[in-house]
């Protein structure tokens, strides 16, 4: 029996060793037909023996992977990308599964695998899982069909019978995190072509779907699931793979739980032994804090992942596992069986060994155990020279053990720190002689500086400097600390500049810290040449899934008195935090400082501001006005001139219902306000004249969707109707009819013009508030004729 190895490559440099050095166990020849690579794959190829054919790309996958089934000389045909390789539990399997396959009296003409996603970028993590042919008999009756999305098609099918099988595993990586766009942003040109030539095919929904998601265009990937799901196609291999795309779609757009859930259970009804529907439903439960719930789902998806296959389809559960593992270890040690959870809590750094959460998690279980007994079983997780960054890294978060000190040992040399080792050690004398030593160094290093400035000091250089330096030191003490808060999701361009603006804060006293929920790893990449500014903390919050739990760890990581949110789409122009807070001091009465904010474009361009109007103007630098007006003012056009959670400035005690619940007083889409008119309440508001931050508006924005614009609609009304009830800001019956009008108004003009399909339930509900309002006008209006004729006849 002789195997041929077959592969197409474009520019593999990054892959094809791997490849190949697979296939060298397994295969007789091995056949690498390249498409026009620029850089070294052809000549690592040659290098490892291959046999190296060159063809010329026409956008078809079919095509080029037939030309190398036409040069392959063996049997059977092992045919897998140049980012695909065989697990190193299975390449010993492949052979003498083959002469099995060869010895059956059925005519088996290929073998399935099993195909495992999993991401480099992220600790090689699974990511999912599909079945495949990829081995089959060299037969000119086996060719490959399809410009994308290529298949094998059996000339011979009525005749031929194939065999399936999970033991044998296939690797898959090029949908890593850095290599996914451009992947999509292909398949997504070749569809598009296709269709323009041959027309619409329905089977192609899912495609759509898949290439839509990855490009993070959330809405379309819906459109497509809920195409795919009313076609009624059988995805084979893929079955419940339209309702996973539509959950994910649907999560990722932040969409209310109430129209997840049922897409939910309408999966878990027609795919009962699908273990992802009820895990999802379970981590959804999980944020709620439903455990009872949360535990049932959860072991109803487990009971389902440890059954053996049914059939051939897709495992979307492997992504979610480690976290359901940790979820059910906490529900564990809640109905306390520590030993139960730690069992969870190990498969789950099993599953995903570098997830910094899911590490602790299995770490604080340990609590109690000896430091050998922690690091034996470590040793049996981690390579301690490789991963030792990643585990001390983790460990800082806890105490300093005896575990950290062990694998701080072999950190490279240049990222070795000798107090934290001395610290780790219980030796805090040796750790403070070593910083003292770096204490002279740097004043040593500093007067050698001023040396060659030509500046020579009078007395001992260091002294001196040492002291200017402890002078900075002091007066930046003496300032009120400003915490800077920017949370961030999937926008690392936006929030690059938003970073840079608040690093371009000259205020002396000031911390900076990103909170980041980013589904890919873009903007943890970017912000590492940041990380040197010492102002700087940076936190990867992988296990939030929504914009509350994004913003919830700043109530914890924030130090400063004064609070200033940076959106991450938005920017602090220069000097912003130091002028506002020298308002601050010269107005101790003052409980918020504000500015005109420029409004900005996605491009940065300067855009008209329709709430300048709104804004008093002045010759001065800025103006103190009772907060009293201001909140009234805010109300009657129920307006937001005050700015954007960027544009204002804020001492943190004075504010009880904080913007990092993401819902002060339960609202959601104006919490900003509902914050400024709190803080109104107790002080005055200062303004100034100019600009000092810019918001920027773009279609990528929540408040640009059709949904949200309503339910901020319907939430004015909420808070119009509070304030006017408690009769604060509005005290009379007139002017708490001035809003309602102005609502009611904008809802007669814009209501025949509304995409009210994009709104979805939110246009029920905001029709029937306006009929609401409508009536309550009414009645204003009747008591008033009422009381006029009153008062005529008297």
């Amino acid at each position: 029996m002789k195997l041929s190895a077959c592969v197409i490559t474009k520019n593999e440099e990054e892959n094809i060793g791997t490849w190949l050095a697979s296939m060298k166990k397994l295969a007789d020849e091995m056949i690498v037909v390249d498409t026009g690579s620029t850089d070294r794959t052809v000549e690592l190829a040659k290098a490892a023996g291959a046999r190296v054919f060159h063809h010329a790309w026409q956008n078809d996958f079919s095509a080029a992977k037939n030309c190398a089934l036409d040069k392959a000389r063996g049997d059977w045909i092992l045919f897998l990308d140049a980012d695909e390789y065989f697990s190193p539990q299975t390449i010993g399997k492949v052979r003498p599964m083959l002469a099995e396959v060869e010895r059956s009296p059925k005519p088996l003409v290929g073998v399935i695998c099993r195909l495992i996603n999993i991401d480099k970028d992220q600790g090689n993590r699974f990511t999912g899982a599909i079945f495949q042919l990829r081995i089959f008999k060299n037969s000119p009756d086996l060719r490959y069909e399809g410009k994308i999305h290529e298949r094998i098609v059996d000339k011979r099918k009525a005749q031929h019978e194939m065999f399936a099988t999970s033991e044998l595993v296939i690797f898959h990586t090029g949908y890593s995190q850095h290599l996914i766009r451009k992947k999509l942003e292909r398949n997504l040109a070749f569809l598009r072509q296709r269709e323009a030539a041959e027309g619409e095919s329905a089977d192609d929904a899912l495609h759509y779907m898949d290439c839509y998601y990855g490009l993070g265009d959330f809405a379309k990937a819906a459109e497509c699931a809920r195409r795919a799901m009313a076609s009624g196609i059988v995805y084979l291999g893929r079955e419940g793979a339209e309702y996973w795309g539509l959950v994910r779609a649907l999560l990722a757009q932040k969409r209310p739980k109430e129209e997840i859930l049922p897409v939910l259970q309408e999966a878990m009804e027609k795919y009962p032994d699908l273990a992802e529907f009820p895990m999802e439903y379970g981590l959804l439960a999980w944020e709620e804090c439903d455990y009872l719930l949360a535990e049932r789902m959860f072991r109803r998806g487990m009971k389902l992942k440890e059954k053996a296959p049914v059939s051939l389809r897709a495992d979307n559960s492997l992504q979610m596992l480690p976290f359901v593992c940790a979820a059910l270890g906490k529900i564990e040690m809640m109905q306390g069986r520590p030993a139960e959870a730690f069992d969870l809590f190990l498969r789950a750094v099993k599953e995903y060994p570098y997830d910094t959460n899911l590490f602790l998690a299995l770490y604080d279980a340990l609590a109690g155990q000896e430091p050998t007994d922690v690091i034996a079983l470590f040793d049996t997780l981690y390579d301690k020279e490789k991963d030792a960054p990643f585990i001390v890294a983790a460990l800082r978060a806890r105490t300093l053990t005896p575990v950290l000190l062990y694998y701080a040992r072999f950190l490279p040399t240049g990222q070795r720190d000798e107090a934290l080792l001395y610290a780790a050690a219980g030796r805090m004398d040796a750790a403070a002689m070593e910083l003292s030593a770096r204490l002279k160094s740097f004043s040593a290093l500093l007067a050698e500086a001023k040396g060659a400035e030509g500046s020579l000091p009078e007395t001992d250089s260091a002294a001196i400097l040492l002291s200017d330096m402890y002078k900075n030191r002091w007066r930046t003490k003496a300032l009120p600390r400003v915490s800077i808060l920017i949370p961030t999701y999937n926008r690392p361009q936006f929030f690059e500049l938003a970073l840079q603006s608040a690093l371009r804060q000259k205020y002396e006293n000031l911390e900076i810290i990103v909170c980041d929920n980013s589904t890919d790893e873009a903007t943890e990449a970017l912000i590492e040449k940041y990380l040197g500014d010492s102002r700087l903390q940076y936190h990867r919050n992988r296990d939030a899934k929504t914009k509350e739990e994004n913003f919830a760890p700043f109530e914890h990581l924030a130090s400063g008195e004064y609070l200033q949110w940076l959106m991450d789409d938005d920017i602090l122009l220069d000097g912003k935090i130091e002028r506002m807070m020298q308002a601050f001091r010269e107005n101790p009465a003052a409980k918020l400082v504000t500015s005109r904010r420029a409004l900005i474009d996605a491009e940065g361009r300067m855009q008209p501001n329709p709430y300048a109007a709104c804004v008093p103007e002045s010759e001065a630098d800025y103006s103190v006005f009772a907060g009293e007006i201001v909140g009234k003012e805010t109300l009657l056009g129920w307006r937001n001139f005050l700015g954007e959670p960027s544009a204002v400035l804020f001492r943190r005690d004075d504010l009880k219902h904080h913007y990092w619940n993401a819902e002060s007083r339960g609202y959601k889409t104006i919490s900003d306000v509902a914050m400024w008119l709190e803080l109104l309440e107790e002080g005055d508001c200062i303004f100034f004249q100019k600009p000092l931050s810019c918001y920027r508006r773009h279609e990528a924005q929540e408040g640009q969707q059709a949904g949200v614009i309503l339910l901020s609609r319907l939430e004015w009304l909420r808070i119009i109707e509070e304030y006017y009830r408690r009769r604060v800001y509005l005290k009379t019956e007139e002017e708490y009819r001035k809003p309602l009008e102005l609502l009611y108004g904008e809802y007669l003009t814009e209501r025949d013009r509304f995409d009210r399909a994009a709104a979805g339930d939110y246009w029920q509900a905001y029709e029937e508030a306006m009929r609401g309002v409508r009536r309550m006008l009414e009645k204003m209006k009747k008591k008033e004729r009422t009381h006029g004729k009153r008062k005529g006849k008297g």
